[in-house]
């Protein structure tokens, strides 16, 4: 039988800005683990919802134009999927937003590169 978290190999990259969206999937597949992007929260918590158990990490923008925001998003994730680590950025503030839970990860745009691989690299 296999451990789960030797399954965990997946970065959940929720952008709806295409060019970072593919900035950050090349980036996590540098270090060779798996990404899929959704450019939406609502398909990020749907994927999330089917597919928990193969995701390491959660990269979203707290920015995103639906009803789950990337906040949202990483407080749900916090407490419904432990073990992902999480960060979240944006480019309208450069203040960590107070109510993330502590293990939350925060990256103001524009992001450099050895962030995002800092946070990756750390998540696995």
């Amino acid at each position: 039988m296999t451990d789960r978290t030797d399954r965990r190999s997946t970065v959940l990259i929720v952008e709806d800005d295409a060019e970072l969206s593919r900035m950050a999937r090349d980036m996590v597949e540098e270090c060779g683990l798996a990404a899929v992007e959704c450019a939406t929260g609502q398909a990020a918590h749907d994927h999330l919802t089917a597919h928990a158990d193969d995701v390491l990490a959660l990269f979203a923008d707290i920015g995103l134009r639906d009803a789950i925001d990337g906040v949202a998003l990483a407080l749900t994730t916090a407490e419904r999927y432990p073990w992902i680590s999480i960060c979240v950025t944006s480019g309208q503030s450069a203040m960590r937003p107070e109510v993330l839970p502590q293990k939350v990860r925060f990256i103001s745009k524009p992001w450099r590169a050895a962030e995002v691989l800092a946070f990756v690299e750390g998540a696995s």
